[in-house]
This record gives C-alpha cells, structure tokens and sequence, in this order.
C-alpha cells in the first residue's frame, strides 16, 4: 500500500496536494478457463487462455482437475501445456468413466500460480453407441445386421446379432 500525493514549493512555502492510497498489484497472472469442453469415457479435451502475465513471464500453465475437490489446483492432477500468453488446450487422459470431474486453467509465474473458473464435466459411460438394421425377412429367414456410431472410447472386440422367440429383450446369453 501506498499512500501518495502531491507537493509543489515556492519561495513561501511547500504545500500539498490530496492524498490517494493505492496497492501495487499481485503480479499473478490473469488466466480464463475454456468452457467448450470434449469428453469420451476416458479423455477430456479441455483448455484456456492467459490474458495477462502480471507482468512476469508465464513459466507453465496448463488445467488441473480433481473427481473429488470441486476447487482442484495443482496440487490435485494436472497437465501442463506450455508456457507464455495466449490460448492452449491439453487432452485429460487415463480418466474413469460416468465420472464428474472439476477443472480449471491455472498459470504460473514467479509470483505464483492463478486459477480460471471451475468447469464441471462428466465423462461418458464407456458404451457403444449402436443401431439395429432388418435388412430382409421371408418366412424362414431374417437377414439382419447393426450400425456402430461410437466405440465409446474401447476397441469393439465383438459384434453381431441376438435374437429370440420368446425374449423380447434377447442379450448374448
């Protein structure tokens, strides 16, 4: 805190001016959390943008994010991406999926480290997304077959059809 004014002196006196008090800055760095996030069941595409370095060189930033702390920091998991101004995006990896998770953009100086607003995002469920197709039917035989739209994030490792004559939801069993 200071605490300022001004003064001019002539041959009779000095005087005075009003006094202002102000506060010098933090120095940290001013950083925004992107809320245009992408999720499979295992990754999170997310990222952000430092606005201001606070007058020091930006030495790492990057998104930090917790399925437990609803303020994650980088204390909790992060990933760094770069270092400098300007926008970035980074890929959460190795996540579980039907998971909440809280993140943020963060950047650092020599100050400290700032911290974007908390984002909140939901990881998908791990299922594959499908559709089934009847393609022909006489009176023995269906010709019938599936779409797969999504992997949900793993490798397919079987597909098919499953039918029944007297389960109306048949399954592989």
């Amino acid at each position: 805190t200071y605490y300022i004014r001004a003064y001019a002196t002539n041959a009779t006196a000095t005087t005075y001016g009003e006094q202002i008090v102000v506060k010098t800055l933090d120095g940290l760095p001013t950083v925004e959390t992107n809320t245009e996030t992408t999720a499979t069941a295992l990754t999170i595409s997310a990222g952000g943008k430092v606005t201001d370095n606070g007058g020091f060189t930006i030495i790492e930033r990057g998104i930090c994010y917790s399925a437990t702390n609803s303020e994650p920091t980088v204390l909790d998991a992060f990933v760094a991406s770069g270092k400098g101004n300007g926008s970035f995006n980074t890929s959460l990896q190795k996540l579980t999926p039907s998971t909440k998770y809280y993140l943020r953009a963060y950047a650092t100086n020599e100050n400290g480290t700032a911290y974007g607003e908390v984002v909140t995002v939901v990881t998908k469920d791990g299922l594959p997304i499908l559709s089934t197709t009847e393609t022909t039917v006489t009176s023995t035989t269906i010709t019938s077959g599936g779409n797969i739209t999504s992997d949900g994030g793993y490798t397919i490792t079987a597909c098919g059809v499953c039918y029944s004559t007297t389960n109306s939801t048949p399954t592989i069993e």
